[in-house]
């Protein structure tokens, strides 16, 4: 796994401010996807494709076919698309799999948040709920609070926590 150092910019971004610049990235990404696919046209037959683990493969035959051209290729054969598509074949393989660290990174914050969040809010449900016994004001807050949804992965929930959160150090 990349050890990565957090540039000093970044370090002093806020959480909201880090998002905000993934939102940014992706809509970058986007429009350099779309110039991407205005360069890659498909222009063979072919119906079969490469696994990834198999990405050094095109780069191989690329090499023979640019050493031996005149004697292994016809004068149609597009030299010039294999080239193209043999170098950056790789190079997607190896973009898609920091794309999939970045996934992995989103989902596990993602998660982090989740159960640390309905920590919080189970916590605070149950102290408005016991306020509301008596009070109205909490009842009310309770009574108006959403519903939670349960995803259909999620089994049973441990019970609302009894002690305040605290901050971890």
């Amino acid at each position: 796994m990349k050890k990565s150092i957090m540039p000093t910019m970044m370090a002093d971004m806020s959480l909201k401010d880090l998002l905000k610049k993934l939102v940014e990235n992706q809509a970058e990404r986007e429009n350099l996807f779309e110039a991407l696919k205005g360069l890659i046209i498909k222009k063979t037959d072919g119906a079969f494709c490469f696994k990834d683990d198999n990405a050094n493969v095109p780069k191989y035959w690329l090499k023979v076919a640019q050493d031996y051209a005149d004697d292994l290729l016809p004068p149609s054969f597009d030299l010039g698309d294999f080239t193209l598509k043999a170098l950056c074949f790789e190079e997607v393989v190896s973009t898609k799999k920091d794309e999939a660290t970045v996934t992995i990174g989103l989902n596990l914050l993602r998660n982090i948040i989740s159960e640390d969040t309905y920590w919080y809010s189970m916590y605070v449900m149950r102290q408005v709920k016991e306020k509301g016994k008596k009070d109205p004001v909490y009842r009310k807050l309770a009574q108006d609070a959403p519903v939670i949804r349960a995803a259909k992965s999620d089994g049973p929930k441990d019970p609302p926590p009894t002690n305040p959160p605290t901050a971890k150090e």
